[in-house]
């Protein structure tokens, strides 16, 4: 339950984990390992920043390049479970230290970010200096499985270099069940527009492993201009879920948890 995130065509970031075998106990390694098989030394520890040092380690996180569409040298880790339920999004850059920020409101938010751990997360729209994001579902406060939805919007500001995030809770049509550690990715669909794709996942309350696979697709392509406050303005939703299985009939995915993802893929 870490992550490996590209940042570049040459350069992959690994963070956080389990250390042990109990999931109620968060890793105990806060370092950023780099991989970059050209390099004469591949693996390597970025060193921590002594002015700002990592947040606590944490383990059901999810993490995406930022800026999402061009080699970076920063990740976004968003929520996890540390020793409690996190609901938080952090910019790491790496170059040439670990120095960690937290993406913080640039006024109150629409809606509000859920804490979980083992959610899905998937960039719908990325510019030079900002990013459209889904995150759906995991498990929350309590240990149970949610189907919350927030979709945020982050803004890279190049002056400044600060990250800031809006969060919105959109009005959607029937979302799939309460999950934690589905399989999850992004891709456009028929139309060409960016969707989340969300496979499987476990309710933790039953213990029901789940084979839905659904899609997670904005109504119309986003901009940076894009309203996500006016998702419901006249009973119009912005944003749709479509089960693909009910669709076609003759792909009926194996019921499976324990997620693997891939929030934004290199093209």
């Amino acid at each position: 339950m870490h992550t490996v995130t590209a940042v570049s065509p040459t350069t992959i970031l690994f963070y956080g984990g389990l250390s042990t075998a109990s999931r109620r106990q968060a890793a105990s390694d806060p370092t950023i390992y780099a991989y970059a098989p050209l390099s004469p030394t591949p693996f390597t520890a970025i060193p921590p920043s002594t002015t700002n040092p990592s947040p606590p380690p944490r383990f059901g996180h999810t993490a995406l390049p930022f800026p999402p569409n061009s080699p970076t040298n920063s990740i976004l880790v968003i929520n996890g479970f540390t020793q409690d339920y996190e609901s938080s999004i952090f910019r790491v850059t790496t170059s040439p230290n670990a120095t960690w920020s937290r993406v913080n409101s640039t006024s109150p938010s629409p809606g509000v970010l859920h804490a979980s751990y083992g959610h899905a997360t998937a960039v719908l729209y990325s510019d030079a200096t900002a990013a459209i994001v889904a995150i759906f579902a995991g498990t929350t406060t309590g240990g149970s499985s949610t189907n919350a939805l927030t979709v945020t919007k982050l803004t890279h500001d190049t002056a400044t270099d600060i990250v800031t995030s809006q969060h919105y809770n959109p009005t959607t049509n029937t979302p799939p069940d309460a999950t934690s550690s589905s399989a999850f990715t992004a891709a456009t669909n028929g139309a060409g527009v960016m969707c989340m794709y969300v496979h499987g996942g476990i309710d933790t309350a039953s213990a029901t492993i789940h084979s839905s696979l659904y899609s997670f697709c904005p109504t119309e392509q986003l901009t940076a201009s894009t309203d996500l406050g006016g998702s419901n303005m006249f009973g119009n939703e912005l944003f749709e879920w479509t089960s693909l299985v009910t669709h076609n009939k003759t792909f009926q995915p194996v019921p499976r948890y324990a997620r693997a993802g891939a929030g934004r893929s290199w093209q």
